[in-house]
């Protein structure tokens, strides 16, 4: 298969892998977990694996910890039946205990999880709210709101702060499309805990949906930083 991807990643940064079609096949983020012995909160890196099916929608999803354990944190399998309407899930969680949770589901109504996993809260039909990430017993959500052909127009989520103890972020995304539907710019609005706006963040894609280009402005030293992305492909 052929692949688009970035430069080699170094330890503990993050990358994104990329097929020819500019979907997301492999890609990395760093959850923060408290150190009991240290008295501090130390990055575990989760490696997120994407499957698609023949018509580019997302069939399956392995969440794994490398480090851990249990490194097989999450696996989401998704089937959509077009001749019988019934769409199937099945999810498997691991918990670091040890214990696993495993959850199956059937809808007759067909489901498009290109981006979405099952357990998406549809608020109205252009709101949902799709689960971003577990802090202890908490699950944190991000909340997207569509326009009227389906795409996402904006969305809000929490990132944290850690100085040294932890802080809710409020992020909000807008989101901009050609007149083909392609998405072509991002813009990432960050919010302190006291909900000042502290830094604005573009992303720029291109015609095939990599991102080609990321400006970071920070209102608090008025510093703008760019970055333009050269892609490689390899056989």
């Amino acid at each position: 298969m052929n692949k688009t991807e970035t430069n080699s990643p170094d330890t503990d940064s993050l990358y994104v892998v990329f097929n020819e079609k500019g979907q997301t096949i492999i890609s990395n983020k760093y959850n923060y977990e408290y150190n009991e012995i240290l008295g501090v909160y130390e990055p575990e890196e989760e490696i997120i694996y994407r499957y698609y099916d023949e018509n580019g929608k997302m069939a399956a999803q392995v969440n794994y910890l490398p480090k851990s354990e249990n490194p097989m944190k999450t696996i989401f399998l998704h089937t959509d039946d077009t001749t019988s309407k019934i769409t199937s899930h099945i999810s498997f969680r691991s918990f670091s205990s040890g214990e696993g949770e495993l959850d199956l589901s059937t809808s007759t109504k067909s489901t498009d999880t290109s981006q979405f996993i099952h357990d998406t809260i549809w608020v109205t039909k252009r709101h949902a709210k799709v689960p971003d990430f577990q802090w202890e017993k908490r699950t944190y959500y991000e909340e997207l709101k569509f326009d009227s052909k389906g795409r996402v127009e904006t969305s809000e989520r929490v990132e944290f702060a850690f100085k040294p103890r932890i802080y809710e972020h409020q992020v909000k995304t807008n989101y901009s499309y050609d007149k083909n539907g392609r998405l072509i710019s991002k813009t990432e609005n960050r919010f302190d805990e006291k909900g000042k706006q502290y830094e604005t963040d573009e992303f720029y894609y291109s015609d095939n949906g990599l991102l080609n280009k990321v400006l970071l402005k920070d209102k608090r030293d008025h510093s703008v930083q760019e970055f333009e992305f050269i892609y490689e492909y390899r056989n």
